[in-house]
């Protein structure tokens, strides 16, 4: 091919001269247009990806907040629980006092009677 600095070493004329550079200049314009369009349609799908790794990081977000308050819910609810528990516990502990009392009672009345 004929490039615009050839005619310096062979028969082009100057209209030939313009004609190969205005070619290579056509080309080079062709590779950036495709270029371009290539980073065009890159950043698109880019932006494409980039948005729904976003929407997930938002429904993960929301998704561990639910989750913390699950969390919550149930460490309250058993919290509840354990105060209950031991409220029972100190009752029963409390019966269980009364009945040895009782027993003790018993035992000193059978012991006096003979």
């Amino acid at each position: 091919m004929n490039t615009p600095h050839d005619h310096d070493h062979n028969d082009m004329t100057p209209l030939d001269h313009a004609l190969a550079h205005n070619k290579q200049l056509i080309e080079q314009l062709e590779e950036v247009k495709s270029d371009l369009g290539f980073r065009r349609d890159l950043y698109a799908l880019q932006t494409e990806q980039l948005d729904k790794v976003r929407s997930e990081l938002v429904e993960a977000h929301n998704e561990n907040n639910l989750w913390k308050a699950e969390a919550k819910r149930w460490r309250d609810m058993y919290l509840e629980y354990d105060e209950m528990l031991e409220g029972h516990i100190n009752d029963a502990v409390g019966r269980l006092d009364n009945v040895w009392e009782e027993l003790d009672k018993l035992k000193k009345e059978v012991e006096d009677q003979y």
